[in-house]
Order: structure tokens, then sequence, then C-alpha cells
């Protein structure tokens, strides 16, 4: 057949958008606060979730290197903006979360343009890096990572470990032999 015509669905950009940083101790208490975030009012335009080596390798300033880190992205008008960071600021207390902070503009900018670029990066650093790349139900993200993280550990592999957390994509780097989380 010959395709005649063709219609794509666009939307216009948001005029303000932000990203919400919550930075954890635990895998489990960033996924908690995904959840409630996932089955609330809120509609993040993103929401993803890197371990520690994670967020080292993302080569972004803003993310914790010594905790989870739960990126929420949300776009819409200013007074809207405004209202995410005080209800995630209150989430962020009720939580317990080691952190919180929010980028804005050109910061916010680098921080997706570095989460997008991991993997080129990590392959660039090193070519033998390999990558488990698994589509899960939300339910099951945190046993994944927790059990990827568990082997990688018995056998003493360097690893990192991020995901689609409002999607259910997860990503585990597997670094090459006496690699480090480092690039």
């Amino acid at each position: 057949g010959i395709i005649t015509e063709v219609n794509f669905k666009l939307f216009p950009a948001p005029p303000a958008a932000a990203s919400f940083i919550f930075a954890f101790e635990s895998l489990e208490a960033a996924l908690e606060t995904r959840r409630r975030i996932v089955h609330s009012v809120w509609q993040p335009r993103a929401l993803e979730l890197l371990d520690p080596a994670g967020a080292r390798l993302g080569g972004v300033a803003s993310l914790s290197p010594e905790h989870w880190s739960l990126v929420v992205a949300v776009g819409s008008v200013e007074k809207v903006i405004q209202r995410y960071e005080t209800d995630f600021n209150t989430l962020a207390h009720e939580r317990k979360a080691a952190s919180f902070s929010t980028v804005r503009h050109e910061e916010n900018r680098a921080l997706w343009a570095g989460l997008r670029g991991l993997l080129a990066r990590l392959r660039e650093a090193n070519s033998a890096t390999a990558v488990v790349k698994c589509t899960l139900p939300l339910t099951q993200l945190g046993p994944f990572i927790a059990k990827a993280q568990q082997v990688a550990e018995r056998y003493e592999l360097p690893r990192a470990a991020s995901a689609h957390a409002g999607s259910g994509i997860a990503y585990v780097y597997l670094l090459p032999e006496g690699g480090t989380a480092e690039v």
C-alpha cells in the first residue's frame, strides 16, 4: 500500500517548565514517593529514578551522588509550577527526603540533556559496558533493580541503575572489569 495521508497530534511547549529533585537514602523511599506521585492528581511530564552511581554517571551537578534521585519534570503556566513546588516540598518533608531542590531554565535543560545522554556517554567511555534494559509493570521496578544490584554485588561488578519511573523501563549498566561508576 501507499501512504496517502499522515496525521500528527502536536501540543505546544508549555510556557514554563521545572524539574524537582528528591534525594532519598533508599530505593524503597524513592519508589514510595514515585507511587504517591503516580497515584495522585499531579500530572508530571516525566519521572526518572537513578541510584547514586547512575547520578554520578549522569554528569549533572544537581543530582546527589550519595542518594537515590527521583527527578520529576513538570510543565505548565508559572502559577501551576509554583503550586507543584509547594506540594512537592511538602511531600519531600513527609517522606523524609535527604534533600529536595527545584531546577529551572538552563539548569533544567542541562539536567535532562545529562539524563538523555547517559547511555551514549557510557558507551563512549568504554564500549564494553553492558546495558540491561527491561520493561516492567511499575510494581516490579523496585524488585528488579534491587535484584540486579544484588547479583552485581555478588559478582563484584561495578554497576549503575536508572529507570523511567513513570513507564517502568529500567536500565542496569554493568561497567567493564576494573571500571568504576565514574565517567
